[in-house]
């Protein structure tokens, strides 16, 4: 028996949860399957309970979002003989979050205890979800295998116990089973969770009551390294200052593009570069256009990709079902050096959604030294590049994003702040920076 988990941005879109539907049937042994919360949803669950405790009445809005969220993923991706089923599913469980949240509100406190309450919805909604892709599978609860202390947040599992359990379930089952990831419970039922990292913890304790043959982790990820950190010397992105520079709205190519894209001059243009992905904010940038569309109706947003980009036909129809394909242009395969530089002098404010500190951003060094007002959100890496000079987002939700590109929109002729952009450009992301560095770091080595 294997035991695969699935978690991070490969059940992050449609797309990406076919993709794994597609790994488990090609299993040729029985499997338990391991399901982490969709794409970014623990983060929202947590930002709503911590509102709800505020008494501040917009986490019912966050959470309606939410709901859609989940729903737009099952209609996307399961069949329609099931999807009365599965939807009404997900309104009962929503349902009983909501009863949660709406107790968290009243008493207006936020308990350790209450929280993993919460946050044990988005392995539940996803995992329940994804069960239904499969006819012959047996979905087990994962608090009913899996026991621990009352140390909520971060629970310790009881071992003995678990194991026990574990195997009275699972062993000797031919059937696919699927459970969520990251949830537990107490000896009294009460739910607890395994902290950060704890589906693939969940994979893990499973794979060791059975004696799985394998474990595997699954997860999709721009890419990994496997150097000793010890040894490596970090070095900030930079951008060639001299390609990348502010230039006239009326350079030959800079309307040639315009012209190309069926904009016409007067309209307003919001650009983002980067590969299209839940990593990258994609979804929460669509949903953010949609909102500002319904207020400035002169506008486009250009989205302008490398040549790598997995769903850029899933991102086409989003904006097609969200009603703003007219007013969005993607641009795929993006030449770094024979279009960028131009297309980022066609825009009036850039906006880079990436959420995780852990992500680069070196695109932003191309957008300041070009002069361009950008909306990022609040975290340690966007704040390393931008320092004080960013439109900061301070919520990760698609309204306050879009008011933010909304207050973007009215910085683009502030030239004091373009000005700053590209001075600190210059000064800190230009490639002669670069060079000292390396120069510092070979002289390192060198001793």
């Amino acid at each position: 028996m294997k035991v695969l988990k699935f978690g991070g941005s490969s059940v992050g879109t449609p797309e990406r949860i076919r993709g794994i539907r597609k790994i488990i049937e090609s299993q040729t042994v029985p499997c338990v399957v391991v399901i982490s919360a969709f794409f970014g949803v623990t983060d929202q669950l947590k930002q709503i309970s911590q509102l709800a405790a505020q008494r501040n009445n917009s986490y019912k809005f966050l959470l309606n979002d939410l709901i859609s969220q989940h729903k737009e993923i099952a209609g996307d991706i399961i069949e329609n003989e099931k999807k009365e089923f599965v939807f009404s599913g997900i309104d009962i469980l929503f349902n009983e979050l909501a009863e949660t949240l709406n107790g968290i509100y009243l008493l207006r406190e936020l308990s350790r205890r209450a929280l993993d309450q919460v946050l044990s919805y988005g392995e539940i909604l996803s995992s329940s979800i994804i069960s239904n892709l499969f006819d012959e599978s047996l979905y087990i609860d994962s608090r009913s295998l899996i026991k621990t202390d009352d140390n909520f947040g971060n629970a310790n599992v009881n071992f003995d116990q678990s194991n026990v359990t574990i195997r009275e379930f699972i062993t000797g089952e031919e059937r696919l089973v699927i459970v969520p990831g990251f949830i537990a419970s107490t000896v009294n039922n009460e739910t607890t969770t395994l902290g950060r990292g704890g589906s693939d913890y969940t994979a893990a304790i499973i794979a060791a009551a059975i004696n799985a043959e394998l474990l595997e982790i699954w997860t999709d990820v721009d890419g990994f390294m496997t150097a000793d950190p010890k040894k490596v010397e970090v070095i900030l992105d930079t951008a060639d200052t001299k390609m990348f520079m502010p230039r006239n709205k009326d350079n030959p190519r800079v309307e040639y593009l315009r012209s190309t894209l069926g904009i016409k001059k007067e309209a307003l243009i919001v650009l983002y570069v980067g590969s299209f992905s839940a990593l990258q904010g994609t979804d929460i940038l669509l949903k953010a256009a949609k909102c500002v569309l319904e207020q400035e109706k002169n506008l486009f947003f250009v989205l302008a990709g490398g040549r790598w980009n997995r769903d850029y036909e899933y991102y086409i129809r989003t904006a097609e079902n969200l009603g703003i394909s007219s007013h969005v242009k993607f641009i795929p395969g993006v030449s770094y050096i024979r279009t960028l530089p131009y297309l980022v002098n066609l825009a009036d404010v850039a906006v880079a959604p990436k959420r995780f500190s852990l992500q680069s951003h070196g695109k932003l060094a191309v957008l300041m030294a070009s002069a361009l007002p950008t909306v990022v959100f609040d975290n340690r890496i966007n704040r390393l590049f931008l320092d004080s000079l960013g439109i900061y987002v301070k919520e990760v939700n698609a309204e306050v994003f879009a008011e933010a590109i909304i207050s973007g929109m009215n910085e683009t002729d502030n030239n004091n702040l373009r000005e700053k952009l590209r001075e600190r450009a210059v000064r800190y992301f230009s490639l002669q920076r670069l060079v000292n560095d390396m120069q510092r770091v070979y002289e390192k080595v060198a001793v």
